[in-house]
């Protein structure tokens, strides 16, 4: 559902920010968790013009395990490598936060509009 050009930006910003002092400290091992596995995501539900756009923050991704504690790593490393693709609202936390911010037109459990979203 991504454009190249929309991965593209999103696999700069991951480069750009994920070794930042703000996902540094007490959240880092959360924060680096959650932002490769979305890259992970992106890399591996994309087709291949989205690969390619993306291909540079994936190979970082996939490598980010090794550089966080337990049990992330363990987590991470699951997500980017295992057949079944895990999404964010994969828990009850994740998907009150998704519904609250992320578009899907037609899926009324979510917003229908970046407008809804602004109105909320």
């Amino acid at each position: 559902m991504l454009s190249p050009a929309i991965a593209a930006r999103i696999g700069n910003l991951y480069l750009k920010y994920i070794d930042s002092p703000k996902v540094q400290g007490d959240h880092r091992n959360f924060a680096v968790w959650h932002f490769a596995w979305a890259i992970g995501n992106i890399y591996r539900l994309g087709d291949a013009d989205v690969k390619a756009a993306v291909q540079n923050a994936y190979q970082d991704a996939v490598e980010r395990p090794q550089t966080i504690d337990a049990p992330f790593n363990e987590i991470l490393q699951k997500h980017l490598t295992e057949d079944r693709i895990y999404m964010g609202d994969a828990h009850e936390g994740g998907r009150t936060y998704a519904r609250a911010h992320i578009v899907i037109p037609g899926n009324l459990q979510y917003l229908q509009s970046v407008d809804d979203y602004k109105a909320k």
